[in-house]
């Protein structure tokens, strides 16, 4: 499609954090930084499969505030990083089906807010396991679409929890095997959180990664949802 459109955005940045390091290789840190991310060509202009351009999206803007505490144990053999975080977003660009016209809109605020975390740990030369895990509650603060008000309903494709457990084992040098379970929760598919089918169901996935390396040579192969699921 041809156009001639033009638009300009600016906007000044911020971020400024903290670190405190502890004894034994423990530290916590905080931090803050402003986001701005503008609307792509496609959304403001071209327009894609199954939606409209917009030419008056205005850019995302958040503010982000993170608190951690990561370090080592056991003479280094554990290893651990937990982080909460909160991000206020205003303008949000999400895709609207409910209106006249389905294309890209800004909604007014998402809050997305939870706790990271990850362990590793190193039971000898041969094997390791690593574990993380997400807890994300992520909201609609304010967003009114036509005559639909999605306010305080949970953001669309937003699953609460996601699960990533790894055991890895090295039984010569240069040689390793990763077994991976991947498992996130259901989701809501819609910003009413009323899809017909209700909550969309993903099934546990897992996926192995061999390795070997020689010299200057890496041999690699991944098996990708190893059952089919």
């Amino acid at each position: 499609t041809d156009y001639d459109e033009t638009t300009n955005f600016t906007n000044v940045s911020p971020k400024a954090g903290i670190t405190v390091a502890f004894r034994y290789e423990q530290s916590l840190w905080l931090s803050y930084g402003q986001g701005f991310v503008v609307p792509s060509r496609t959304y403001l202009f071209v327009g894609g499969r199954g939606y409209d351009p917009n030419p008056d999206l205005d850019p995302e803007k958040a503010d982000n505030y993170e608190i951690g505490l990561r370090g080592q144990l056991m003479g280094s053999r554990l290893i651990y990083d937990i982080t909460a975080y909160r991000t206020d977003i205003t303008d949000m660009l999400v895709a609207d089906s409910d209106s006249a016209i389905e294309r890209y809109v800004n909604a007014g605020e998402v809050r997305v807010q939870g706790v990271e975390s990850a362990i590793g740990y190193t039971v000898s030369d041969r094997w390791r396991f690593d574990i993380a895990h997400t807890y994300a509650d992520n909201k609609y603060i304010e967003f009114v679409s036509g005559t639909n008000d999605y306010s305080g309903n949970t953001l669309s494709t937003s699953p609460k929890r996601r699960l990533n457990a790894r055991v890895t084992w090295m039984p010569i040098h240069g040689l390793s095997a990763e077994l991976e379970w991947n498992s996130i929760s259901s989701y809501y598919t819609s910003a009413g959180n009323d899809d017909p089918k209700g909550e969309e169901e993903r099934p546990d996935l897992l996926n192995l990664r061999l390795s070997y390396q020689k010299g200057p040579w890496r041999l690699w192969v991944h098996v990708l949802n190893l059952l089919d699921e």
